[in-house]
């Protein structure tokens, strides 16, 4: 007797989503879930369907309203995270205020993220045949919108590539390639030292090192916090989700304050790296406190 994936599957997601079903309305009533609704709205229209995703559900836990958890579900399935959306579906029929004009639709959805999730199962016990019967199946439904069956179709094409790659033989390792000879050595030319000039400031030197060291930084905080907000729209977890969002910001922040010192320390150093010091005097720099914040003060001579 075959045991059939697609049962195993959705026995897997209701009884993971079983427990969030609560009575909740259609629409919210509240500004904060009304307002993440929207946002997930222009995110979905900006084809990012994973942060739209993320924000319907952010809406759904503001206050319960099924028109979010809805919203939710369409968002994941169209970035591919059908067992995520097969969850959703499971709640929103678990639901018992889920208008009867909307039930026939959802249980419609939720049998198209079963087979999605089932094929998934197949391919991960690496029962290739059953994988691919599934997504075939889901390719030629003709009730299925373009978007659905192009995931399917994306699916059958990592399924050829994960199956070809658990298949293949190894091949016989290449030769190993002999170390070339050391160059041979040759000392350098021994150079007269040169005369003093501006170069042997290194107060100069060293702030502007410091500088550029912080500028680049604060331009690292800066690309981290867009990383960690890409990141944050890809996860899953709502509460890490929304503890990565927090993080972009407080980088984002961080990087800007940064790059705004090292761009003073480094100005600071330019300036005191042209004063060119007359003779038996010597360039000095001092911060002078003043009303409200310091001022950088160098002593010197211009060329």
């Amino acid at each position: 007797m075959r045991l059939t994936i697609e049962a195993v599957a959705s026995a897997v997601v209701v009884a993971a989503t079983a427990a969030l079903a609560h009575a909740a309305p259609w629409e919210p009533t509240t500004t904060e879930a009304r307002t993440r609704l929207e946002h997930g709205r222009e995110a979905f229209k900006a084809g990012d369907y994973r942060k739209a995703g993320v924000l319907f559900v952010f809406s759904d836990e503001a206050e319960a309203n099924l028109n979010a958890r809805w919203n939710a579900a369409q968002s994941f399935a169209a970035a591919g995270d059908w067992k995520r959306a097969s969850g959703l579906y499971d709640s929103l029929l678990a639901d018992r205020d889920l208008p009867a004009n909307r039930r026939s639709e959802v249980e419609r959805r939720q049998r198209v993220a079963a087979q999605f999730v089932a094929a998934d199962f197949a391919r991960e016990a690496q029962k290739w045949q059953d994988a691919r019967a599934l997504l075939l199946k889901l390719v030629g439904d003709p009730s299925l919108g373009d978007r659905d069956r192009a995931s399917a179709s994306a699916r059958l094409d990592e399924l050829a590539k994960a199956e070809a790659a658990a298949t293949v033989a190894p091949g016989p390792s290449a030769p190993e390639a002999k170390p070339e000879p050391p160059a041979p050595l040759v000392p350098p030319p021994v150079a007269s030292p040169p005369p003093p000039s501006r170069w042997d400031d290194h107060l100069a030197l060293a702030l502007i090192g410091v500088g550029a060291v912080g500028i680049a930084a604060g331009t690292g905080l800066v690309f981290n916090a867009r990383s960690i907000e890409a990141d944050a729209s890809r996860e899953p977890n709502d509460t890490l989700a929304r503890a990565l969002f927090d993080r972009a910001s407080d980088r984002r922040t961080w990087g800007g304050v940064t790059l705004g010192v090292a761009a003073a320390v480094s100005v600071a150093g330019v300036v005191k790296f042209i004063l060119v010091p007359k003779a038996h005097a010597s360039t000095t720099a001092a911060l002078q406190p003043v009303t409200g914040g310091a001022i950088l003060v160098f002593g010197g001579a211009l060329p």
